[in-house]
């Protein structure tokens, strides 16, 4: 992984790659640090990087004044003599550049563009989106790494975020600024997408579609393989917390156990008491037998869960602090 470069347009190629390894299994998370700006990624582990990497910014937020550079994806090379192929999918430009180990090349995003990326040995793709944010919603800097092309899939099962739908909950939100929405990116042509088994779109190739509103926990299905953003709104009162993305794995790469690491409590200053929570997906047959360290869910916890539409999953969260 990497930091992003400094303020400005990103600058060229930079030595500021990281190598983590261990002698028994590990959980990495890493943590962008910025005063009122703090986001973080899971980290994918270095034998499941990719060769081949779609990159879409985010669409349809809308970034404050104090925006001061593009969203930019970090390409890390984890071998010498790495050769990098970047391709503009709709303005079809197309640049190659040369890296050696842990070397980092910031590349500038143009938004509404689809960005192919490729290698001939593993890279490793580290999205910054700069002070995103959606109109009503709150302001921040998103990191993400990127899923290479082998995590494309056609069935995703999406939980939405603990404050996603306002409505449901007895409060007002007339700006939609506490909802979720999700950008759907299709590689291929005559691609049809449902949601709980409802068609909501048909996307050719290098088609992205978004739900600004998306409000309920979902299956989605497509013919051919998509991939999927989910990206948590926040807003800057109600307490609903600051704004976060994630890239969605499908159903076919879901686990039965997962390492949490939680961010350490801030050492100085005055801060509100954080909240963590975990969202969570599973088979609802599989909720009497669901364990947060060791512990079977007791019964307020399992009333944070619901059925997803007509499926054979459910969907909740957890708070994992306090």
């Amino acid at each position: 992984l990497m930091c992003s470069p400094g303020s400005g347009q990103p600058a060229g190629i930079q030595n500021k790659g990281i190598y983590i390894e261990s002698s028994s299994p590990i959980t990495c998370h890493f943590l962008y640090s910025l005063y009122a700006a703090t986001n973080g990624t899971g980290l994918i582990p270095a034998e499941n990087l990719s060769k081949l990497y779609y990159v879409m910014p985010l669409s349809g937020g809308v970034g404050e004044a104090r925006r001061i550079r593009p969203d930019t994806s970090n390409i890390v090379a984890t071998e010498d003599n790495t050769t990098v192929t970047i391709k503009g999918l709709i303005a079809t430009n197309t640049i190659t550049i040369h890296l050696n180990r842990l070397n980092v090349y910031p590349l500038a995003l143009v938004l509404g563009e689809i960005t192919e990326i490729s290698s001939d040995k593993k890279i490793a793709v580290i999205n910054s989106m700069n002070c995103y944010k959606y109109i009503g919603g709150a302001c921040n800097v998103q990191i993400m790494q990127i899923q290479g092309s082998e995590n494309f899939d056609n069935k995703y099962i999406i939980p939405t975020t603990r404050y996603s739908n306002l409505s449901s909950q007895g409060v007002i939100d007339t700006n939609n600024a506490a909802g979720d929405s999700i950008q759907i990116l299709s590689i291929t042509d005559n691609n049809i997408i449902k949601s709980n088994g409802n068609v909501i779109a048909t996307l050719n190739k290098y088609q992205i579609f978004e739900v600004i509103n998306f409000l309920n926990s979902s299956v989605i299905e497509s013919t051919n393989p998509i991939f999927i953003y989910q990206y948590k709104k926040g807003i800057k009162s109600n307490n609903l917390g600051d704004p976060s993305v994630n890239a969605i794995y499908s159903i076919n790469k879901i686990k039965n156990i997962y390492n949490l690491a939680l961010p350490p409590m801030p050492v100085s200053g005055t801060f509100d008491a954080p909240e963590y929570y975990a969202l969570v997906a599973i088979k609802t047959s599989g909720l009497s037998s669901f364990r947060i360290n060791g512990n079977l869910l007791n019964f307020s916890q399992l009333a944070n869960f619901g059925q997803v539409g007509k499926s054979e999953y459910s969907s909740g969260y957890i708070r994992l602090n306090g």
